[in-house]
Protein backbone atom coordinates (compact mmCIF):
# COMPACT_ATOMS: atom_id res chain seq x y z
CA UNK A 1 0.00 0.00 0.00
CA UNK A 2 2.84 2.18 0.49
CA UNK A 3 4.04 2.40 -3.00
CA UNK A 4 0.47 3.16 -4.10
CA UNK A 5 0.28 5.36 -2.07
CA UNK A 6 3.93 7.34 -2.41
CA UNK A 7 3.15 6.99 -6.57
CA UNK A 8 -0.63 8.73 -6.53
CA UNK A 9 1.50 11.86 -3.75
CA UNK A 10 4.03 12.10 -5.87
CA UNK A 11 1.89 12.45 -9.20
CA UNK A 12 -0.60 14.97 -7.74
CA UNK A 13 2.16 17.20 -6.32
CA UNK A 14 4.03 16.92 -9.84
CA UNK A 15 0.57 18.21 -11.44
CA UNK A 16 -1.04 20.49 -8.98
CA UNK A 17 2.21 22.41 -8.64
CA UNK A 18 2.73 23.69 -11.94
CA UNK A 19 -0.94 24.69 -11.91
CA UNK A 20 -0.16 27.09 -8.57
CA UNK A 21 2.96 28.88 -10.89
CA UNK A 22 0.39 29.41 -13.55
CA UNK A 23 -2.23 30.93 -10.95
CA UNK A 24 0.67 32.61 -9.21
CA UNK A 25 2.28 34.15 -12.05
CA UNK A 26 -1.34 35.34 -13.68
CA UNK A 27 -1.88 37.41 -9.81
CA UNK A 28 1.42 38.85 -8.89
CA UNK A 29 3.83 37.94 -11.54
CA UNK A 30 7.28 35.63 -11.54
CA UNK A 31 8.36 36.18 -8.52
CA UNK A 32 4.38 34.55 -7.37
CA UNK A 33 5.44 31.54 -9.42
CA UNK A 34 9.01 30.81 -8.17
CA UNK A 35 7.33 31.02 -4.83
CA UNK A 36 4.72 28.39 -5.54
CA UNK A 37 7.24 26.59 -7.42
CA UNK A 38 9.39 26.36 -3.99
CA UNK A 39 6.01 26.05 -1.45
CA UNK A 40 4.66 23.43 -3.56
CA UNK A 41 7.22 21.37 -3.85
CA UNK A 42 8.68 21.34 -0.64
CA UNK A 43 5.48 20.65 1.34
CA UNK A 44 5.45 17.85 -1.46
CA UNK A 45 8.14 16.66 -0.38
CA UNK A 46 7.12 16.97 3.63
CA UNK A 47 4.09 15.17 2.47
CA UNK A 48 5.53 12.34 0.73
CA UNK A 49 8.13 12.03 3.76
CA UNK A 50 5.38 12.21 6.26
CA UNK A 51 3.47 9.04 4.36
CA UNK A 52 6.63 6.87 4.03
CA UNK A 53 7.29 7.52 7.78
CA UNK A 54 4.00 6.76 9.35
CA UNK A 55 3.26 3.79 6.35
CA UNK A 56 6.38 2.20 7.72
CA UNK A 57 5.74 3.02 11.67
CA UNK A 58 2.32 0.98 11.58
CA UNK A 59 3.37 -1.95 9.11
CA UNK A 60 3.08 -4.93 10.76
CA UNK A 61 6.47 -6.28 9.70
CA UNK A 62 8.69 -3.43 10.37
CA UNK A 63 11.00 -4.22 13.13
CA UNK A 64 11.35 -1.66 16.62
CA UNK A 65 14.60 -0.35 14.96
CA UNK A 66 12.83 0.39 12.00
CA UNK A 67 10.31 2.34 13.64
CA UNK A 68 13.19 4.19 15.76
CA UNK A 69 14.34 5.37 12.43
CA UNK A 70 10.76 6.11 10.91
CA UNK A 71 10.47 8.73 13.90
CA UNK A 72 13.73 9.69 13.49
CA UNK A 73 12.66 10.30 9.74
CA UNK A 74 9.60 12.44 11.00
CA UNK A 75 11.47 14.58 13.26
CA UNK A 76 14.12 15.20 10.99
CA UNK A 77 11.75 15.97 8.14
CA UNK A 78 10.06 18.35 10.24
CA UNK A 79 13.19 20.60 10.63
CA UNK A 80 14.24 20.57 7.48
CA UNK A 81 10.84 21.51 6.19
CA UNK A 82 10.93 24.47 8.71
CA UNK A 83 14.67 25.50 7.91
CA UNK A 84 13.64 24.95 4.26
CA UNK A 85 10.01 27.39 4.52
CA UNK A 86 12.53 30.16 6.63
CA UNK A 87 15.01 29.83 4.43
CA UNK A 88 13.25 30.43 1.62
CA UNK A 89 11.37 33.27 3.13
CA UNK A 90 14.43 35.37 4.52
CA UNK A 91 17.05 34.28 2.73
CA UNK A 92 16.25 34.04 -1.05
CA UNK A 93 13.08 36.51 -0.36
CA UNK A 94 10.55 34.24 -2.05
CA UNK A 95 7.00 35.51 -2.77
CA UNK A 96 5.29 34.58 0.86
CA UNK A 97 1.60 34.77 -0.81
CA UNK A 98 3.30 32.49 -3.78
CA UNK A 99 5.06 30.43 -1.20
CA UNK A 100 1.33 29.85 0.26
CA UNK A 101 -0.60 29.22 -2.56
CA UNK A 102 1.85 26.32 -3.74
CA UNK A 103 1.37 25.07 -0.51
CA UNK A 104 -2.34 25.17 -0.70
CA UNK A 105 -2.33 23.61 -4.50
CA UNK A 106 0.31 20.94 -3.06
CA UNK A 107 -2.39 20.26 -0.24
CA UNK A 108 -4.95 20.02 -2.67
CA UNK A 109 -3.40 17.74 -4.68
CA UNK A 110 -2.32 15.04 -2.17
CA UNK A 111 -5.93 14.94 -0.85
CA UNK A 112 -7.02 14.26 -4.29
CA UNK A 113 -4.07 12.18 -5.43
CA UNK A 114 -4.54 9.96 -2.27
CA UNK A 115 -8.23 9.70 -2.09
CA UNK A 116 -7.78 8.67 -5.97
CA UNK A 117 -4.67 5.65 -4.86
CA UNK A 118 -7.18 3.99 -2.37
CA UNK A 119 -9.57 3.43 -5.27
CA UNK A 120 -7.53 1.58 -7.14
CA UNK A 121 -7.92 -1.76 -7.98
CA UNK A 122 -4.52 -2.45 -6.68
CA UNK A 123 -5.37 -0.73 -3.59
CA UNK A 124 -8.45 -2.26 -2.47
CA UNK A 125 -6.75 -5.65 -3.06
CA UNK A 126 -4.04 -4.44 -0.73
CA UNK A 127 -6.82 -3.37 1.79
CA UNK A 128 -8.45 -7.02 1.39
CA UNK A 129 -4.83 -8.90 1.74
CA UNK A 130 -4.69 -6.09 5.03
CA UNK A 131 -8.15 -6.62 6.32
CA UNK A 132 -7.81 -10.60 5.89
CA UNK A 133 -4.35 -10.99 7.86
CA UNK A 134 -5.94 -8.63 10.93
CA UNK A 135 -9.11 -11.36 10.83
CA UNK A 136 -7.10 -14.04 11.44
CA UNK A 137 -4.75 -12.45 14.05
CA UNK A 138 -7.81 -11.88 15.82
CA UNK A 139 -9.04 -15.54 15.99
CA UNK A 140 -5.40 -16.51 16.51
CA UNK A 141 -5.88 -14.09 19.56
CA UNK A 142 -9.29 -15.36 20.27
CA UNK A 143 -8.17 -19.42 20.19
CA UNK A 144 -5.66 -18.62 22.97
CA UNK A 145 -8.08 -16.33 25.21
Amino acid sequence: MKKILLKYGILSVLASTPVAMIIASMLEGEPAALGALFGGLLSGASFVGLIYAVSGLVEEQTKTSEKLSMVTILVVKLGLVAFGFWYGLMKLQISPSGMALGIGASIFGLTFGLNKATSTPEAKEAMALEEARIVAELEKEEKRG
